[in-house]
């Protein structure tokens, strides 16, 4: 989940920085050096062999394009053992996994933003903003001019870029549904059910209803 959150960090300054050339070595260098500092300064991080322990199986097929029928060569979770205390007791992972019964898995479903999802939401935003790791990010992204150093406008921005239900197209999506989509996607490679049955304890009951509800039709298939 920690890595989830880095993630969140590096959507944000892709899409900030999507006027800079990248592709320049010196650009290149700079972004690397930062995102290093970043996972640096993450001390909320899930240590390997620590915190968790993953099950190495059998290597995902190669899938044709268009194709999402995958070989799920994995008997076993991808988890062995994961430390649900210091997730359940770390603030900004406890408040994000909050967050993932917020949206529309479909595209074309309009997404209906409750009083409730958004007080969830400002609660998420803000305890992220309180980290070091979005402390540097902020003060990297105003240093190139692609945040306000307004506190205030730069959570907007980090609501409409990361976390704000957008028109469901496939080119508009806010960070966070892409990340859950693309585990969606791959669900067949990662062993939907033993993945979630390892989250059922720390996920919210909403969420865990919606599981329920896909393993029975999985099953069915």
């Amino acid at each position: 989940m920690t890595a989830v959150r880095f993630c969140g960090v590096l959507v944000l300054l892709a899409v900030s920085l999507n006027r800079l050339n990248a592709s320049r070595p010196a650009v290149n260098q700079e972004l690397s050096s930062l995102f290093n500092e970043l996972w640096r300064l993450d001390v909320n991080r899930m240590s390997p062999a620590i915190d968790y322990t993953i099950s190495v199986q059998g290597r995902a097929s190669f899938v044709s394009q268009g194709s999402h029928v995958v070989p799920d060569h994995a008997s076993q979770p991808l988890f062995s053992n994961v430390n649900e205390n210091k997730l359940k007791n770390t603030t900004t992972t406890s408040l994000f996994m909050k967050l993932l019964d917020n949206y529309e898995r479909s595209t074309g479903v309009t997404e209906r933003v409750t009083t409730e999802e958004q007080t969830e939401t400002n609660l998420f935003l803000d305890a992220v903003l309180q980290t070091e790791v979005m402390k540097r990010a902020h003060r990297y992204l105003v240093s190139k001019g692609q945040s306000s150093s307004d506190l205030r406008l730069f959570k907007n921005q980090l609501n409409l870029n990361l976390v704000s239900p957008l028109p469901q197209t496939e080119k508009h999506r806010p960070g966070l549904l892409w990340i859950r989509a693309r585990l969606c996607w791959r669900n067949k490679i990662w062993n939907r059910n033993h993945w979630f049955s390892q989250l059922d304890p720390v996920l919210p009951a909403r969420k865990k209803q919606a599981l329920a509800l896909q393993r029975i039709q999985s099953q069915g298939a």
